[in-house]
C-alpha cells in the first residue's frame, strides 16, 4: 500500500512537472480564483494572535494562480498556505553565548598551539623520512612511518575529543521553543508518517496526531509536529510506516474543499496551546464550500 502511494504520488507529481514544463497548462477560471482566496483568507483568519515579541519570517503570500495544471477540474484543486514565527532576541542571544563559549573553550584546548606543535613534528619526520629514503634506510623508513602514524592517531584522538565538547556545549546552550511553523493544506488525501504518532487525540472533532522528532539543528532543536485532521481520514498502520487517508467524493466540483491539514511543527505544549485559540470552527466551514 506504502509503495502504491508513493508511486501514485509520484507519477502525479511527474505529471503535473511534465505538463506545465511541456506548456500543458490553461489559465485559471474565475471560479478557481474566487476559490482559491477564499481558502487563504480562512486559513489566514483562523490564526490566534501572534506570540509576544515573535517575529513572522514568512508566509503565504495571498495570491490567487494565474495558471493551472490542464485537466485540473477532474481532481480536487489543493491549496497551500504557510506561516512561520520565531523567537528572534532569543536565538540571537544564544547564538552570542554560543560564540563567546566556543572562543573561550578553543583557548582553553590549546588546539592552535597544539597543532603548530604537531605541524612541526610532522615537518621534522618528513625530512628525516626524505633522508632515510635517499639512503635506503629501510628500518629508519620503517621508524619514521610508526612516529608519523602515532602522530596522525593522537592528532585525530585529540580532535575528537575536543570536537565532543565543543558539540556538548553547542547542545547545552541551543535553545529550545524558538519557532512555529503552521501549513495549512486543503485537498490533500494522504499523509505519511516518518514514525509511530506519540499521541492521538480529538478536538473539536478533528482527528490530532504528533509526532515527537527532537534532535537538534543549526538553527535550533527540531521539537516534532503536530497534525490536524478534517474529513474523513482514517489511521492507517503498516509496519512502521503509519499514515492518514482520505479518498476522494467523486462527482464533486474540483473547487470544493473536502479535507484539510494542518501541520503545526514547533515544541508540543505551544502547539497545543496554538491550536486551542486557532479558529477551527472557521476552518471547518470550508468543508464542502
Amino acid at each position: 500500500m506504502i509503495k502504491y502511494f508513493l508511486c501514485a504520488g509520484l507519477i502525479t507529481l511527474l505529471w503535473i512537472s511534465t505538463s506545465f514544463a511541456d506548456g500543458d497548462s490553461r489559465k485559471s477560471t474565475p471560479d478557481e480564483k474566487a476559490f482559491t482566496l477564499k481558502v487563504f483568507s480562512t486559513f489566514e483568519n483562523a490564526l490566534p494572535e501572534p506570540h509576544d515579541g515573535w517575529e513572522m519570517v514568512g508566509k503565504t503570500d495571498i495570491m490567487p494562480p494565474d495558471y493551472v495544471v490542464s485537466g485540473q477540474e477532474e481532481f480536487p484543486m489543493r491549496v497551500d498556505y504557510f506561516i512561520k514565527w520565531q523567537d528572534s532576541a532569543k536565538i540571537n542571544a544564544a547564538k552570542a553565548e554560543i560564540n563567546q563559549q566556543l572562543i573561550s573553550i578553543t583557548k582553553k584546548q590549546n588546539a592552535v598551539e597544539r597543532m603548530k606543535e604537531s605541524t612541526a613534528e610532522m615537518d621534522r619526520l618528513a625530512k628525516e623520512f626524505g633522508k632515510a629514503f635517499e639512503t635506503k634506510d629501510n628500518a629508519k623508513i620503517e621508524a619514521i612511518q610508526k612516529q608519523i602514524n602515532e602522530i596522525s592517531k593522537k592528532i585525530n584522538e585529540q580532535g575528537a575529543a575536543d570536537k565532543k565538547v565543543i558539540d556538548q556545549k553547542i547542545a547545552e546552550l541551543t535553545p529550545h521553543d524558538i519557532e512555529l511553523r503552521v501549513d495549512f493544506s486543503a485537498n490533500l488525501f494522504y499523509q505519511q508518517f516518518m514514525d509511530i504518532p506519540a499521541k492521538q487525540d480529538v478536538f473539536e472533532g478533528c482527528k490530532i496526531f504528533r509526532i515527537d522528532e527532537l534532535g537538534q539543528t543549526e538553527q535550533g532543536w527540531r521539537e516534532g509536529s503536530t497534525y490536524i485532521f478534517i474529513g474523513y481520514f482514517n489511521y492507517v498502520k503498516q509496519d512502521s510506516n503509519p499514515y492518514m487517508e482520505a479518498k476522494p467524493i467523486p462527482g464533486i466540483l474540483h473547487t470544493k474543499v473536502q479535507t484539510v491539514v494542518i501541520r503545526i511543527t514547533g515544541e508540543k505544549n505551544r502547539a497545543q496551546e496554538f491550536i486551542k485559540k486557532m479558529d477551527l470552527k472557521a476552518i471547518k466551514s470550508l468543508m464542502g464550500s
